[in-house]
């Protein structure tokens, strides 16, 4: 399943490097859930911002825990958008109390959602982007995502790369 729809970067202040693409090894593998996200290296307290418009429907900021166990999956702060197609994007590893969006708001392209953190499943400060459907109540599919660059191109983002 392919996503024609082409995103905004989730940030508007400076640049990031990708630290995990699609299929990466830490978290990305094949069954994660996360195939085909994209993980954005950037400091504790960046603003987080709406790589598509759509409706706030999901966030939890109550959490000061991460690491790299992934017993600390669970602790991860988000905030989940719906599009109009019925996709989803969630934005995740947010800081503690760093929502800045309420449930139910209408949300722009590059409108400030939250600020990065480091909690859950993370190895360092970052942001985990991904876009995904829901195939039923308890099952997803991650889609591949393409970017709307700084420099004006259109690309699926590989890891190592910045943007």
């Amino acid at each position: 399943m392919i996503n024609s729809f082409v995103y905004a970067l989730p940030y508007v202040e400076e640049s990031c490097r990708v630290l995990q693409g699609p299929l990466g090894t830490f978290s990305h593998q094949v069954g994660s859930d996360s195939e085909n996200a994209i993980d954005f290296g950037m400091p504790v307290g960046r603003k987080v911002c709406a790589a598509r418009e759509g409706t706030v429907v999901a966030f939890w900021q109550d959490s000061d825990i991460g690491g790299s166990d992934p017993t600390n999956r669970p602790y991860a702060n988000y905030v989940v958008v719906a599009h109009d197609d019925g996709t989803f994007a969630e934005y995740v590893h947010l800081k503690k109390n760093g929502v800045l969006v309420k449930l139910g708001q209408k949300i722009q392209m590059h409108d400030a959602l939250a600020l990065s953190g480091n909690t859950g499943y993370s190895s360092g400060p970052h942001l985990h982007f991904g876009v995904f459907r829901n195939l039923d109540g308890k099952n997803r599919i991650t889609i591949p995502i393409q970017f709307t660059t700084k420099a004006g191109g259109i690309s699926s983002l590989m890891a190592g790369q910045t943007y």
